[in-house]
C-alpha cells in the first residue's frame, strides 16, 4: 500500500483517471463505510479481479492493489476503515530504520524477508501465508511447498532469513524547487552476518574520482575489486556453505552439490591479475551517423578507460606477454601518452586520436580533450579501497545522439518523429553506487531533474 500527503491527493487521483481514459481502462466510484474510492479495473491475461484502488480520506491519498486473493478486510485496512491487529507505528520499526540507515524520513520502505520466509514455509499462519495457499489451490498446486514446510525446513529457512532480515529503502536527502529536483536515495540488503560482510568488504577496490558522481559525463561505469581477495572470498563462501549444518532436505541436497564446486579457475585469474584494484569506462561525449554504404560511423568520441593496480607498470609488462599488440606499445614511465590507433582493429575509420599512458597506479586509454584532462588527474590518485560498483547516466546526453541517428535515416513518419522529439528535453541525471557496508549490501543513488 502506498500513501501520500493530501497536498497532492487531488492531482494524483485526477492524473490516474486521465491516464485511464487515455488507455481505455474502466473505473467506478464506490464507497466503504463513508470512505469514497475509485476502482480501476485492469485486465491482464491470466489474472482475474485485478484492480487499482485510489482513495482520498482524512487528508491522505491511498493507492493499493486488490486481486482475487484479497478479501474485504484487506480493503478495509488499506483504506483506514479498520485498524490492523498491530499498526506499523506500534512496532516502532520506521524510527529504527530511519536511524540505523541514516534516512531523512521523507520516504521509507522495507521488505521483511523473515516474515516472507515464514509465510512461504508455513511457520507463521499469517495473511500472506493464507493468500499463498489460496493461490496454490487455485493453480491446483496445493502441495508445491510441502517439501519445505516441514519443521526442519521452517527452522533452517528462518535461520537463513535472520541473517538477511530485510531490504530497506528511503531518501537520505531531498531538494525540490520550481526549477529542479535533486534527491538521494538509499537501498540496503540488510545483513546481520558480520563475518561475511567483513569478507565482502575486503574485496572492495578502487573507483576513480571522475566516476563517483554526476559531473557532466554522458555515462560512466566503474568496478572496484581487489582481485587478490576474490579467491579467499570464494573459498570462505564455499567453505561456509559446505560446513553449515542443515536438517532441511532440499537445502541439504543443494549443499551436497556444492561439494563439487572448484575454485581452480578463480585461482588462475587471481594469479594473472594479481594487484588489480579496479577498472572503469567513462564517456564524456559522443556523436554517430549512419552511412548507407558503411553503416554506423563514429563522428565524435570523448572517452577514457582505466585499469588501476598496486603496480600498474608491472601489470602492463605481464600483459605484454599475453596480448601480442601490446608488445609493440612502449609506455613511458613519466606518464606521457602514446598514439595507438594503428594497433586497434576497427571495422570503421577512427577519425580521432586514441592514446594510452601510465598515470601513476593507472593504465589509461583515452581520446578527447575532457578525457585527457581526467587522465592527468589520475596521476595523483592512489589506489585505496573506496568503492565497489559505480554507474552514472545523463539521459539527455545518451538520447540526443541516438535520436539524431534515427532521424538521419529518414525512415520514420512525421508522427513518429514528433514522439521521438518529445524525448529530447529530458534533462535527467542518475548516479548509482553499490558498496558493502556494516549494515549490508547498499545501493545509493542520486537523481537530478532540471526543468527545461
Amino acid at each position: 500500500m502506498y500513501v501520500f500527503r493530501s497536498l497532492i491527493k487531488s492531482s494524483i487521483i485526477n492524473s490516474i483517471k486521465q491516464s485511464a481514459d487515455e488507455a481505455g481502462i474502466a473505473y467506478t466510484t464506490e464507497s466503504l463505510e463513508g470512505v469514497s474510492y475509485t476502482r480501476f479495473t485492469i485486465e491482464l491475461e491470466g489474472l482475474d479481479n485485478f484492480n487499482l484502488i485510489a482513495s482520498t480520506h482524512n487528508n491522505w491519498a491511498t493507492l493499493t492493489l486488490t486481486t482475487a486473493l484479497s478479501n474485504d478486510q484487506d480493503l478495509r485496512i488499506a483504506l483506514g476503515v479498520e485498524k490492523p491487529a498491530q499498526s506499523l507505528a506500534e512496532t516502532k520499526k520506521l524510527p529504527e530504520l530511519i536511524k540505523t540507515f541514516s534516512l531523512d524520513g521523507n520516504s521509507v520502505g522495507f521488505v521483511d524477508h523473515q516474515r516472507i520466509a515464514n509465510a512461504v514455509t508455513g511457520k507463521e499462519d499469517s495473511r500472506l501465508h493464507q493468500m499463498l495457499k489460496e493461490l496454490l489451490d487455485k493453480a491446483q498446486q496445493a502441495n508445491a511447498l510441502a517439501a519445505i514446510s516441514t519443521p526442519e525446513c521452517q527452522d533452517d529457512i528462518a535461520a537463513i532469513a535472520a541473517k538477511w532480515p530485510a531490504t530497506v529503502s528511503g531518501t537520505t536527502k531531498t531538494r525540490i524547487t520550481a526549477d529542479y529536483a535533486d534527491f538521494d536515495v538509499k537501498a540496503v540488503l540488510q545483513s546481520t552476518d558480520q563475518d561475511l560482510l567483513n569478507t565482502l568488504q575486503a574485496v572492495r577496490g578502487f573507483v576513480p574520482k571522475h566516476t563517483t558522481g554526476l559531473d557532466g559525463q554522458m555515462m560512466s561505469v566503474a568496478y572496484g575489486i581487489d582481485v587478490a581477495k576474490v579467491l579467499p572470498l570464494a573459498n570462505t563462501l564455499t567453505g561456509a556453505i559446505k560446513s553449515a549444518e542443515f536438517n532441511c532436505g532440499p537445502i541439504a541436497a543443494l549443499q551436497n552439490e556444492m561439494q563439487e564446486v572448484s575454485t581452480a579457475g578463480l585461482a588462475m585469474m587471481s594469479g594473472f591479475a594479481n594487484g588489480v584494484q579496479g577498472m572503469s569506462v567513462s564517456i564524456q561525449d559522443a556523436a554517430f551517423t549512419i552511412d548507407d554504404y558503411n553503416g554506423p560511423q563514429i563522428d565524435k568520441l570523448d572517452a577514457i578507460v582505466t585499469l588501476s593496480a598496486t603496480d600498474a607498470h608491472g601489470l602492463y609488462s605481464i600483459a605484454q606477454g599475453f596480448v601480442p599488440p601490446l608488445a609493440n606499445i612502449k609506455l613511458p614511465a613519466n606518464g606521457d601518452a602514446v598514439l595507438i590507433n594503428e594497433y586497434i582493429p576497427s571495422p570503421v575509420p577512427l577519425n580521432f586520436d586514441i592514446k594510452m599512458a601510465l598515470k601513476g597506479n593507472h593504465i589509461v586509454i583515452f581520446t578527447g580533450d575532457k578525457s585527457a584532462q581526467i587522465a592527468e588527474t589520475l596521476e595523483s590518485q592512489s589506489v585505496t579501497k573506496n568503492g565497489f560498483v559505480n554507474m552514472a547516466f545523463d539521459v539527455q546526453k545518451i538520447l540526443l545522439p541516438l535520436l539524431d541517428t534515427i532521424a538521419a535515416t529518414g525512415q520514420l513518419s512525421d508522427e513518429e518523429m514528433a514522439e521521438l522529439d518529445s524525448l529530447r528535453d529530458q534533462p535527467v541525471g542518475v548516479y548509482f553506487a553499490t558498496d558493502i557496508t556494516d549494515n549490508g549490501i547498499g545501493l545509493e543513488s542520486n537523481v537530478q531533474i532540471t526543468k527545461k
